[in-house]
């Protein structure tokens, strides 16, 4: 029997969460579900995606938060989306920084303004979110327990099969700003870390994995699981986790879920 204490500490009832591109299909998608889940007010964001199917998701799950069209790589969209927030629910709790954007293109044909949109989504726009994310803890005075997860990839650490230069960079980008922002904000009681998904499928970042004959097998046998793995429940644990106060001595890290990828 599982003792009611051990779950509280998992239970995110009246916290107000944030997930940024987390339109359906999406592992944001995921992940604002399983902040829903565990009883977590989620409000969600997309740049241009419709965001009616996450939002009746979380209503299924009993979260009725807000959609925002928000361009993460824009300080004025960032600050305004998190202005509606505020003005929504008078606070923030969580934040997940799940936007993100990929080409997979060799680096000698890559455009300089195609590599600049990678690293202005990926990585400037977690900063900027962070920023906003931690100026609106710190005036509303819920920064004491405020929780900011950052999302990068086992590809922040080593270089995939694939012609990703930008996504590496930023990715690796990432997993050391969190670190950073950890260092700055820890007075303010602001905990910062990152959560690095190794391959996943479905997604829409993913969708197109199949269209090279015998590459999702190559991935799956990649790690040590022998899959890649499931949005729907893989990754739900670690979010929940470095979102309550279960991770309360935690901060500055990076968990990785990805099969044992990193092992090989």
């Amino acid at each position: 029997m599982i003792h009611n204490k051990i779950l509280k500490i998992f239970d995110l009832t009246g916290k107000i969460a944030f997930v940024t591109g987390a339109s359906e299909g999406t592992l944001g998608f995921f992940m604002a579900e399983a902040l829903a889940e565990a009883g977590a007010t989620v409000s969600v964001s997309s740049k241009t995606a419709d965001l009616s199917p996450t939002l009746e998701n979380l209503k299924e799950k009993g979260s009725v938060g807000i959609a925002l069209k928000m361009d993460v790589a824009d300080p004025q969209s960032v600050k305004e989306g998190f202005m509606e927030i505020e003005k929504k629910f008078g606070k923030i709790n969580i934040v997940i920084n799940s936007a993100g954007t990929i080409i997979r293109k060799p680096a000698l044909e890559m455009t300089i303004e195609e590599w600049q949109s990678v690293i202005n989504v990926d990585l400037t726009g977690t900063w900027l979110v962070d920023r906003e994310a931690a100026r609106l803890m710190i005036r509303k005075g819920t920064s004491h327990g405020g929780r900011i997860i950052n999302v990068s990839s086992q590809l922040g650490s080593v270089v995939g099969m694939l012609p990703e230069s930008a996504y590496y960079a930023s990715k690796a980008g990432i997993i050391h700003l969190t670190k950073a922002l950890a260092v700055e904000w820890a007075k303010y009681g602001i905990n910062v870390n990152c959560i690095a998904p190794g391959p996943f499928y479905p997604t829409k970042m993913t969708a197109d994995l199949t269209k090279e004959p015998g590459l999702l097998e190559a991935l799956a046998k990649r790690t040590l699981k022998g899959r890649v793995g499931d949005p729907s429940k893989d990754l739900k644990g670690a979010i929940i986790y470095l979102a309550s106060d279960s991770s309360d001595y935690m901060t500055g890290q990076t968990i990785y879920v990805e099969g044992g990828w990193l092992c090989l």
